[in-house]
């Protein structure tokens, strides 16, 4: 080819390569748009369906929402609760001793005699026997020390009370069970 106005012109062989590229260049920029607009859209359709999944559980989360906040309340309402248990519990404790100091007072009485008063404290035991004869005091009173459940059992006082005695006596209450 001649030079024109002296600018070297393109042999129709690069002219050819130049279109190919061109083309080439056309054809590859159209499949990479083409191939980010297809990931854009498989992208958005997933965060839609994302988003409807999360509505659908949001909704069935409503029911389970209210079950959990009454589960807290329910929790909170059980700590609070705890001491006043704690106390309960020793209240049942301390009556089924008491209960069980009345059963071996009770077992301990002889025939004919019987308990008139019972005091009971946190440790000290004090009661008074109507008893016909001397001798079932002693009976009693010794049955009495015998018990692992009273300790230093002793007697305070006689008085008589016709035809009977009544006898005052005071001890201290041992914790085994």
């Amino acid at each position: 080819m001649k030079d024109i106005n002296f600018v070297n012109t393109l042999s129709p062989k690069q002219h050819t390569e130049l279109k190919r590229w061109a083309q080439i260049s056309i054809v590859l920029f159209t499949f990479t748009i083409i191939g980010i607009l297809s990931m854009h859209i498989k992208q958005q359709t997933q965060l839609k369906q994302l988003r409807a999944q999360e509505k659908k559980l949001r909704k069935k989360s409503k029911v389970y929402e209210s079950t959990i906040t009454r589960k807290h309340r329910l929790a909170e309402q059980e700590q609070e609760l705890k001491p006043h248990i704690g106390a309960l519990e020793n209240y049942i404790e301390k009556s089924n001793h008491h209960a069980t100091y009345l059963r071996e007072i009770n077992a301990a009485l002889p025939p004919s005699t019987y308990l008139e008063s019972l005091t009971v404290d946190d440790a000290t035991l004090s009661l008074q026997v109507v008893c016909s004869t001397t001798r079932k005091a002693q009976r009693f009173i010794s049955r009495l020390r015998q018990s692992s459940y009273f300790g230093q059992i002793r007697v305070k006082s006689i008085h008589p009370k016709h035809p009977d005695l009544v006898i005052a006596i005071k001890g201290k209450l041992l914790q085994s069970t």
